[in-house]
């Protein structure tokens, strides 16, 4: 019972930051690819820019997504909106489902939700996969979010024995959603589908590990045949976004420092019983993430949510079995024991101390999200290519039109560093008129759009804008200027 008493506070919660629209992030970059495959199902063009290429987030999920916007009529943020709240749903089905099926002490589950939202650092940069009470109102109706919810039930099959059940069929599916959805959870899915075999085998093990892997490949071979984009160019362009995922070693090792509670009890199972599930997850992703750090393949480090996943389980279950022994008058609790608890429960109140006015902000603070470029859908058409600076290039394209480049990196565009110098260039204080308008002929752009709160405009320097065309559309703090035609 205190488990759904735990989730439906945090349905109340997370369904007023969806209300707040709270969007930030990768948020639009995913609304953009819902609005191009709504408006074009079956053949989307590039949500954000004008070239003739695929979309690495062109998946499984993002579909349903863009067709459920197509069928309603309602807007891509509203589609994923509503697409988070059935995210949180699945998230709360599956945990449920796996703790179940993994763990035998009562309220295991709850443990496992509590931890997974509040035993975190304090995060300095947001992070898909990462399900702290701080971030998940933000990143409920990503890719990752929904993935998260995915790997959590192809773990529970996975403890099931469906291999003997005729269900292969689900595993299947879900594993090829996966490694087009999200990649790095999808390896953190088939990790676990392996280790939780390994686990439950007992003398087959080798039969065992031969269906996995032909359910492995089979799964690879689906994903091989999406028609929405090829994961092999993915793989291939990966270079592109190793950059941007620094951060998961620089910066994110933080937000996971209160998880690292649980090593010494993930230690203690593995010393027990060098099977245990959760214990060959952590061990074999934490391969993963150290063999990121010293290649530099710094999306490697995308695994970290998955091990924290795994190290909050870990302490889940410790919680459970000794609340249950406290409970129990015949079974005594060791000084180790008594130790590990309660040094357990002050991370877990003081990390929840420290998460509650991320409970009280949604019902406090005002909405915040960049509606003012909702009327420029009446002059720029959806593949109207419109000169915009980066952080509003990052908004547009999930209302109408297409931009000259993006903030975040891409797979199959080469030309993303010349893209982003136009940019530069174009916005320079000092830029001339010739200068503007050869980038305009390149890019082949009908608009140009100023938006005063992030464009510096010297001044003069918007008069200087203007002479490239008429100004169509002007309403604080944005300009719409349609440019005019040249030889």
């Amino acid at each position: 019972m205190r488990y759904w008493i735990l989730a439906a506070g945090l349905a109340v919660l997370m369904l007023a930051e969806t209300l707040q629209r709270r969007w930030i992030g990768d948020f639009w970059e995913h609304a953009a690819v819902v609005r191009a495959l709504a408006a074009h199902p079956l053949s989307p063009s590039h949500p954000l820019l004008a070239v003739d290429q695929p979309h690495a987030f062109f998946s499984p999920y993002a579909l349903a997504v863009g067709l459920t916007a197509r069928v309603t009529g309602c807007s891509p943020a509203t589609a994923l909106s509503v697409a988070g709240m059935f995210n949180l749903a699945l998230l709360v089905f599956a945990l449920r489902r796996f703790v179940q099926r993994r763990f035998s002490a009562p309220h295991a589950d709850f443990y496992a939700l509590l931890f997974t939202l509040v035993l975190w650092g304090y995060p300095t940069v947001l992070f898909s996969g990462m399900l702290s009470l701080q971030w998940l109102g933000n990143v409920l109706g990503y890719p990752s979010t929904f993935a998260t919810g995915l790997l959590l039930l192809v773990w529970s099959l996975a403890l099931e024995g469906v291999f003997s059940r005729g269900r292969v069929w689900l595993l299947t599916v879900c594993l090829g959603t996966l490694i087009l959805t999200h990649p790095p959870t999808a390896l953190g899915a088939g990790v676990g589908l392996l280790a939780f075999t390994v686990e439950g085998a007992g003398g087959r093990l080798k039969p065992a590990l031969i269906r996995v892997a032909l359910l492995g490949a089979i799964a690879m071979l689906l994903a091989l045949a999406w028609p929405y984009y090829p994961l092999t160019g993915v793989l291939r362009d990966g270079h592109f976004f190793h950059e941007s995922n620094r951060a998961m070693y620089a910066e994110a090792l933080g937000d996971a420092l209160p998880a690292l509670a649980g090593l010494p009890l993930l230690a203690l199972r593995l010393r027990n019983r060098w099977r245990d599930g959760l214990g060959l997850v952590f061990l074999a992703l934490f391969a993963v993430y150290l063999a990121g750090a010293f290649s530099g393949q710094w999306s490697w480090g995308r695994v970290l949510p998955v091990l924290v996943l795994a190290l909050h389980l870990v302490a889940a279950d410790f919680a459970a079995r000794m609340e249950a022994a406290w409970r129990s008058q015949g079974t005594p609790l060791s000084n180790s024991q008594r130790a590990g608890g309660w040094l357990l429960a002050a991370v877990v109140l003081f990390c929840a101390a420290r998460f509650t006015p991320e409970v009280i902000r949604p019902f406090r603070d005002s909405p915040r999200f960049p509606a003012r470029y909702e009327p420029l859908t009446r002059w720029v058409g959806e593949n109207d290519v419109v000169v915009a600076d980066l952080v509003t290039s990052w908004y547009l394209p999930a209302y109408c039109g297409k931009v000259v480049a993006s903030i975040h990196p891409l797979a199959f565009v080469p030309d993303q560093r010349e893209r982003g110098e136009d940019l530069r260039r174009f916005f320079h204080p000092k830029a001339g008129l010739e200068l503007r308008r050869s980038v305009i002929a390149r890019q082949g752009a009908r608009f140009v759009l100023l938006d005063r709160t992030e464009v510096d405009l010297p001044p003069g320097a918007e008069a200087a804008y203007r002479e490239l065309g008429r100004v169509v559309h002007e309403q604080h703090p944005l300009v719409l200027i349609e440019v005019t035609p040249t030889r």
